[in-house]
């Protein structure tokens, strides 16, 4: 029966999709209440999953986990001495012309992608088991799949645009950063917002304008006032900021629907592998 009236209502609803009233329709607010409370009906911040493992469950709990020098330094020192010298051909445009670049230059950025076609020493960083679990846990039923992995080299102390609060996306989407150099407070850390990923009702409108491709609201910005104003408010889901530093090795792995910003190079340089996953 459902069938047959989507067959009878889709040569109508077809061509009024094409229209202005068509769109509001799609994107209407009610539409995107529906998609909401359908994705977090089972997000594991709502129905927990069995968390035996306490680094899932501060995953879970604050959007973030920090894994201190988890990968041996022998091997997070040999890779980071390929991929450095990979990435300074990049910021000296040295690099062969099949590498795919991303050149973010006016942040004081370059990116080298497929990251294990170019350092095959980096699999075990790359696959390693115990990291793809914890990200298999926190998506729980849903599907989720490898949607990128890159390089990621600041090594120019110029102003990051990035350093701008903003989410990645109103979904979650976890990443999972490798430092293969030591990152202080000095060495432009990421910043993340600890427990903003929740699906707390201060979100909405940030959350829709993103899902409504608004040009404002697709950059995912935040004003800084919102969190500060959370965080004064305390109480069990008080947010607070929290700079991600630790030696070469470290593993950050973090949900980036939470709110987090760049920091300004002083001095040195960051470098690490990034892998992303999403449904």
């Amino acid at each position: 029966m459902l069938n047959a009236l989507k067959s009878i209502a889709r040569p109508i609803y077809g061509p009024l999709a094409q229209t202005e009233l068509g769109r509001k329709i799609a994107k209407g607010p009610w539409r995107f209440d529906r998609a909401m409370r359908r994705y977090f009906a089972d997000h594991c911040t709502v129905v927990s999953p069995a968390l035996v493992d306490p680094n899932l469950r501060k995953l879970v709990d604050n959007g973030f986990v920090i894994l201190p020098a988890y990968h041996p330094a022998a091997l997070i020192r040999s890779v980071h001495d390929q991929t450095f010298a990979m990435m300074e051909k990049i910021r000296r445009r040295e690099q062969p012309p099949q590498w795919r670049i991303l050149d973010y230059s006016e942040d004081g950025i370059y990116r080298l992608r497929d990251v294990a076609d170019h350092i095959p020493e980096a699999a075990p960083i790359l696959d390693d088991p115990y990291l793809r679990s914890l990200v298999s846990a926190y998506f729980g039923p849903k599907p989720f799949k490898p949607r990128s992995d890159y390089v990621d080299y600041k090594p120019e102390q110029v102003h990051d645009y990035t350093s701008v609060l903003h989410m990645d996306s109103p979904f979650s989407q976890l990443k999972i950063f490798t430092l293969l150099s030591d990152v202080g407070p000095r060495n432009a850390p990421m910043v993340y917002w600890a427990k903003s990923h929740l699906n707390k009702p201060w979100r909405r409108r940030f959350d829709y304008l993103f899902w409504l491709e608004d040009d404002v609201g697709q950059a995912g910005h935040v004003p800084p006032h919102i969190l500060r104003n959370l965080r004064a408010q305390g109480g069990p889901d008080a947010m607070s900021e929290v700079p991600i530093t630790g030696p070469a090795g470290t593993v950050l792995i973090a949900d980036t629907r939470g709110i987090h910003r760049a920091s300004n190079l002083i001095e040195g340089y960051r470098l690490e592998f990034v892998q992303k996953f999403s449904p």
